[in-house]
C-alpha cells in the first residue's frame, strides 16, 4: 500500500509486516496528491510551494507539481527511475491494470493523458 504524506514522502506499507512502513520515498517538495503502484513501479503526483503571489497575505501557495515521478520499488530502498513532465499538472494517476508501465494522468482542469 502506498500512502502519501503532507511533507512529500510516500510510505510503502506491507500487510505481511503488520502494515508497518517497509520503505520511505522522498517524492516531492510538498504534499503527495496521488500515488499508485503497478507491479514493481511507484508513480507519484505531488505539490510544490510557489513563493509570492500568495492568497490572503500568505507568503506561498501550494500548487500541483508539473512533474510526475516514477520509482522502482523492488527493494527496501526504492530508486528513482524517471520524471514525466505533464504541464496540466496531475492531481490523480493510475497504472493501467493490464499494460505494464502505462499510466493514466488526470489534471484539475479535466485534461487526461496516457503515458508509457
Amino acid at each position: 500500500l502506498a500512502v502519501g504524506t503532507p511533507d512529500g514522502r510516500v510510505l510503502l506499507l506491507d500487510p505481511r509486516a503488520g502494515w508497518r512502513p517497509v520503505a520511505d520515498v522522498a517524492a516531492h517538495g510538498s504534499a503527495v496528491l496521488a500515488a499508485d503502484c503497478g507491479r514493481d513501479l511507484l508513480a507519484t503526483a505531488g505539490a510544490v510551494v510557489v513563493r509570492g503571489g500568495g492568497v490572503g497575505g500568505v507568503n506561498g501557495m501550494l500548487v500541483a507539481d508539473p512533474v510526475v515521478r516514477l520509482f522502482d520499488v523492488r527493494s527496501s530502498a526504492p530508486r528513482p527511475l524517471s520524471s514525466l513532465h505533464f504541464s496540466p499538472r496531475a492531481i490523480d494517476l493510475k497504472f493501467h491494470p493490464h499494460i505494464y508501465g502505462t499510466l493514466l494522468l488526470a489534471s484539475a482542469n479535466g485534461v487526461v493523458a496516457l503515458r508509457t
